[in-house]
């Protein structure tokens, strides 16, 4: 049986069984509902076969992101948060931009991966600049912690040269601190590191910062153009090594308040489901 949502979303409450020939393998896929065709290739790509319950948390959120209109905007969308390391490092969106960790970055299974502080991060083979949805006065990053400890690291940024974009997720005065393609900082109270950050430029002297899904403040920082240099995460050209642990992190062009909110609610969800 299955139950209908808003739009594509589904609760599955029978999982019957899809023999995949070309892996030679039974999958569950729902029956009789509309799966999103990314949902069927993000599956497809990844080497063991999720079960039945991460099936359904894996097309409810594909679904609710499309429903939201935030999928579209992404260049990239990786689920750390996974059975196992191979499927922690796919990029959603498409076969572009797989994650790579770079010396000691630790990966436990549905809770993401973690810095180790002094020589862990992680790349994607992704230059700022070439991207296709995150441009100079349309971008957002969001990434998901799961760790509570304040930190004066940077979780993600630019590998060397400029340094117009970058995270701090929740440093020792208690703020989310970002930039996005400004030389200039944005920042908001927040009470703790865990959950989801985001910081969105909407246009050439507009940036708002979110967590949960609520924004924070906003900005009215100037934009630069967009680095010509590599996005790493768990560190940052000058500002050291980070320890947090990431469940979930996005790159892309801006999303509406609304679909802040949305995107907050989908991938809160998957967490939920996955139990991170």
């Amino acid at each position: 049986m299955i139950e209908q949502r808003a739009g594509n979303r589904i609760v599955l409450q029978k999982y019957p069984a899809f023999y995949d020939a070309g892996r030679g393998v039974s999958m569950a896929y729902p029956s009789g509902s509309a799966v999103p065709a990314a949902a069927t290739a993000l599956i497809a790509r990844m080497t063991v076969p999720p079960n039945a319950a991460r099936t359904t948390a894996i097309i409810n959120l594909v679904s609710a992101l499309q429903d939201a209109g935030s999928w579209s905007t992404f260049d990239g969308l990786w689920m750390f948060a996974a059975a196992d390391t191979q499927a922690g490092k796919l990029n959603w969106i498409s076969t572009s931009y797989p994650f790579a960790p770079n010396g000691t970055v630790s990966f436990t299974a549905d809770r993401g991966y973690t810095g180790n502080g002094s020589s862990g991060s992680g790349t994607f083979g992704i230059t700022y600049s070439l991207l296709s949805k995150y441009l100079q006065d349309s971008a957002s990053v969001g990434w998901w912690s799961r760790t509570a400890t304040a930190l004066d690291k940077v979780d993600w940024g630019i590998s060397a040269g400029d340094d117009n974009a970058r995270g701090i997720t929740y440093n020792t005065s208690n703020n989310l601190s970002a930039r996005i393609n400004s030389s200039a900082t944005t920042t908001g109270g927040v009470g703790t590191g865990v959950g989801l950050a985001a910081i969105n430029r909407s246009g050439a002297t507009a940036c708002q910062l979110y967590k949960d899904g609520a924004n924070v403040t906003n900005g009215a920082d100037a934009s630069t153009a967009r680095s010509n240099n590599d996005l790493v995460l768990f560190h940052d050209k000058g500002a050291g090594w980070s320890t947090r642990q990431l469940a979930c992190f996005w790159i892309g062009g801006s999303l509406t308040a609304t679909q802040h909110a949305d995107t907050y609610t989908a991938i809160a969800a998957y967490m939920t489901a996955v139990g991170a």
